[in-house]
């Protein structure tokens, strides 16, 4: 399993490698290291938007297209991002953290 003090960015191939057939144990690294993904582009998005625009500093998943009506189910979040990885082997090298958010847009999809 991947560790924190040896990794810069964890690869999509590492990640699929770490959580396919995973171990609960494993399960529980995936599923905690999509929730943290999700709550650093979320946090990091509406910082940087509310710092531009002046706004006061309110959470907003919207700004990234994700529309899941509260903290979305991070397996389900892992299962999309896996059926992805699988889908799009050239990107295996990407950073996971990278096509998370395409993934979970599409996941959560706000509606139009």
């Amino acid at each position: 399993m991947p560790t924190i003090a040896n990794a810069k960015f964890l690869s999509a191939e590492s990640y699929f490698n770490a959580c396919d057939n995973a171990s609960d144990e494993q399960m529980g690294f995936c599923t905690n290291y999509i929730a943290g993904v999700y709550e650093g582009l979320v946090v990091g998005t509406t910082f940087t938007t509310n710092k531009e625009t002046g706004s006061d500093f309110d959470l907003s998943p919207e700004l990234l297209g994700i529309c899941a009506n509260g903290q979305p189910n991070t397996m389900t979040l892992h299962t999309a991002l896996m059926k992805y990885i699988i889908d799009n082997p050239e990107q295996s090298s990407w950073p996971v953290s990278l096509l998370a958010k395409d993934v979970f847009s599409s996941t959560y999809p706000c509606k139009k």
